[in-house]
């Protein structure tokens, strides 16, 4: 408007000049000056106004510019810096290899890295440039630089941090594989020393077990001379046991080293000392035999040349020549010498010659048959032998077996003296401690070789085990795999130690359930050893993490197979890796135990021995028959330690047996007291006993209300709910309820609970009671009324 009104006074303004000059007026030379005036103004204002636009034109042109190169540096900074990301993330990944192939291989994609850093320099130096001339452009032409990249979060000092921090992680990686190269480097040295010693070892032990087997069967020359020989060499194989020792301090390094593979042997530290044992054991079992043999000789008056003819028929029928005959064998050289054998005949005698049913007949026991064969009367291993036949299969004679195969007579008197057998499926007790450390592993066979029921049913006993476990005060992590050709984890221990919180048992199990026979798709082989490498590896990750939880840890694992492993190799090493792993920094803390749970019909059992725990009182192997006993099993299997207990003293189950009562429940009555007090929880919480003053402050009675027929005395009930308190008043020997299943919103007890139930308001169950909680025998004392 204003620019309007300028214009107008300006033309005006001219035209009023021309009139005044048209009309001679006086004064028109001021005028044309006013008006020159302002027509130099308006072009003055004209010039500047083109300028001004022409200014604002470049301006606009120079943020175009510096806008490009924004977007120019957004491009070009998020991609570098992703690389930078992965790059750092490379450089600081832990990594476990075996081997120098293994560190070569990442020494070689590390050089790799470097190679690309100078391209990666340029990217970095061009990224900045852009940055640079943003700076350069704004400096150049005053323009004053405000805010961020509009295109990215980055900014220039993010780009240069990043890169000072990967070059810093280049030299701190190569010197990590350098160190490692050299920790593999002074491996293989100790791999091929090992290999070496093992290489000439092995064979040398193969050689003498040979040679002896050839002294043993030789028949030339006389027992004498044989025992001459032999004496010879035990005396060498003694004075060899310092290579044995050498090979062990050279294994040890090994296993400190945690070295589990050797390329450059077959022989593995355990085979040499299986095999320095069987040595061992031969040499004295022969020369024990030679010893006999004379000794046999001479108490019966045999003749050289008869044990010669002994020896000659033996060799005859020993078809693989290794001492030993065969059943089949054996047989065949019974009826040459015109024995008419029956089945049960040759059972019996098995029984004699085999008696640790071993398979094989020696020729020492050959000799004692022959000879004993002669005496007219039944020795106590042909008494045996005829049990033995009896059981059949069994390790032991049912009562009515008794009774049907003998007269009666004798058969209540063998009832009366022999010895209740009592089940091995008795094995090592898992210990559920609050305080101890408890990671259990559980592998499932999937293979071909099982059938789908056989694998239904490991799973059920697997769940069964886990919520066995759960009743008890005690929080074990767990990794279950379920294996064929290829091993599939269930949840890996790892996992379940970093998101215990998170992870459910319903959720392992809807996991474990999801997973079915079919699953393995066509991949049935049966890989037990890889199943073992997985484990090992979880261990040696585990260790990693917390070497000292892991070694204050207690290690369990359950195996659920077979036993007709057709891939993998030999999965016993790896089990001794795992022995090693976890016993090494304490060989005698016994904080590992293998079990075995055999599945199917055909269980291959000499398979399976090598995988289990040897321990003097303890059974590791399980056959997995009857999922009914499993529930059994497993009450054997795991306790809860005791520190004390005490019998009712007039608690005898047979006590009126005379009376034909066969089982007899009354006074079925014990206190225990736990190594350890239990931690009271929202599901734990103490029972109050009857008849005591400490039940009356309990339910907040004065001595005059409280007695005992307030504390809930009642017929049938076990357990009584009384002010919000719980209190015991009997105990059920034996009932078909189940009480506590279904019962967690009712704390008392009906009469229909028991078929047999101990009242502990009887006086003489109170006494016993008060006997031992008064006086402070067991426990802190009680004051009964």
């Amino acid at each position: 408007m204003l620019f309007i009104e300028f214009t107008v006074s300006y033309y005006n303004g001219c035209k009023d000049a021309l009139l005044f000059s048209e009309l001679d007026y006086y004064d028109a030379a001021t005028i044309n000056a006013q008006c020159q005036g302002i027509c130099d103004q308006w072009d003055n204002l004209g010039t500047l106004t083109q300028k001004r636009r022409e200014s604002l034109e470049r301006v606009e042109k120079l943020w175009e510019t510096i806008d490009q190169l924004y977007l120019e540096f957004a491009k070009r900074a998020a991609p570098f810096n992703n690389w930078m990301d992965g790059a750092m993330e490379d450089l600081q990944d832990m990594f476990i290899v075996h081997s120098i192939e293994e560190i070569q291989s990442l020494i070689t994609a590390h050089d790799q890295f470097k190679a690309t850093l100078p391209e990666a320099d340029k990217e970095r130096v061009a990224i900045m440039g852009i940055q640079n001339e943003i700076l350069k452009i704004a400096q150049t032409y005053g323009i004053k630089i405000v805010g961020e990249n509009p295109y990215t979060v980055l900014s220039p000092q993010d780009i240069s941090n990043k890169w000072e921090a990967v070059k810093q992680l280049v030299p701190m990686r190569d010197q990590m594989l350098q160190e490692e190269v050299a920790r593999q480097q002074s491996n293989e040295r100790l791999r091929r020393q090992f290999g070496a010693q093992a290489n000439i070892i092995g064979p040398w032990i193969q050689t003498k077990m040979e040679e002896i087997s050839h002294v043993s069967i030789d028949i030339a020359g006389s027992l004498e001379e044989q025992m001459s020989n032999l004496k010879t060499y035990e005396q060498n194989i003694i004075n060899y046991k310092s290579n044995i020792d050498k090979l062990e301090g050279d294994h040890q390094l090994s296993q400190e080293s945690l070295i589990f593979d050797n390329k450059h042997t077959s022989y593995t530290m355990e085979h040499v000392r299986v095999g320095w044992e069987q040595l061992l054991t031969t040499i004295a079992r022969t020369i024990n035999e030679g010893e006999n043999q004379i000794l046999t000789r001479d108490a019966k008056g045999i003749s050289q040349e008869q044990l010669n003819e002994f020896r000659a028929s033996f060799n005859h029928f020993d078809r693989k020549r290794n001492g030993m005959m065969d059943p089949d064998d054996f047989r065949a050289c019974l009826i040459s010498m015109g024995y008419d054998l029956g089945e049960v005949e040759f059972a019996r005698i098995m029984t004699l010659v085999d008696p640790n049913n071993t398979g094989v007949v020696t020729f020492q026991a050959f000799i004692d048959f022959m000879t004993r064969e002669t005496a007219e009367t039944d020795t106590a291993e042909q008494v045996m032998a005829s049990f033995k036949i009896l059981a059949s299969d069994k390790l032991y004679i049912t009562v009515e077996e008794l009774r049907r195969e003998l007269p009666p007579e004798q058969a209540e008197y063998c009832i009366s003296r022999m010895t209740k057998y009592i089940s091995d499926q008795q094995g090592k007790k898992i210990t559920m401690d609050q305080s101890e450390k408890l990671d259990i592993y559980i592998a499932v066979d999937a293979s071909g070789s099982t059938d789908e029921r056989d694998f239904k049913n490991a799973k059920t006993t697997i769940k069964m085990l886990i919520e066995k476990i759960s009743y008890y005060p005690v929080s074990p992590n767990y990794e279950i795999l379920i294996f064929a050709t290829d091993v599939t984890p269930i949840i890996q221990m790892r996992n379940f130690k970093l998101n215990k919180n998170e992870t459910s048992l319903e959720r392992v199990f809807e996991d474990l359930d999801k997973f079915t026979y079919d699953s393995r798709g066509g991949k049935t082989g049966t890989n037990i050893a890889k199943v073992y490498s997985v484990i090992l590896e979880s261990m040696i990750i585990d260790m990693y993490y917390n070497a000292t939880a892991f070694s204050e840890t207690h290690h369990i694992i359950i195996l659920f197979t077979d036993g007709h492993a057709n891939m993998g190799g030999n999965p016993k090493r790896k089990v001794d890796q795992i022995k090693y792993l976890v016993t090494k920094n304490d060989p005698n803390r016994e904080n590992l135990d293998l079990y075995v749970f055999g599945v199917g019909d055909d269980v291959y059992q000499e398979y399976i021995k090598g995988l289990v725990s040897q321990k003097d009182q303890e059974k590791h192997f399980f056959k997995l028959l009857d999922l009914t006993k499993v529930q059994e099993m497993f009450d054997d299997m795991i306790v809860v330690k005791v520190k004390n207990y005490v019998l009712h003293p007039k608690y005898n189950i047979i006590a009126k047996q005379h009376m034909g009562i066969q089982e007899y429940y009354e006074f079925d009555v014990a206190l225990i007291q736990l190594e350890k007090p239990v931690k009271m929880t929202t599901t734990v919480q103490p029972i109050c006993i009857p008849c005591t003053r400490e039940t009356n402050a309990a339910l907040k009675l004065s001595e005059s209300e409280g007695t005992c027929r307030k504390h809930g005395e009642t017929v049938g009930a076990t357990y009584m709910n009384k002010k919000g308190r719980v209190i015991q008043v009997g105990v059920i020997s034996w009932g078909v309820t189940d009480i506590c299943r279904g019962n967690s919103n009712r704390f008392t007890s009906v009469s229909d609970s028991r078929d047999y139930h101990s009242n502990l308001f009887s006086e003489k169950i109170r006494s016993f009671l008060k006997e031992h909680l008064e006086n402070d025998n067991i426990g802190n004392p009680l004051t009964f009324l």
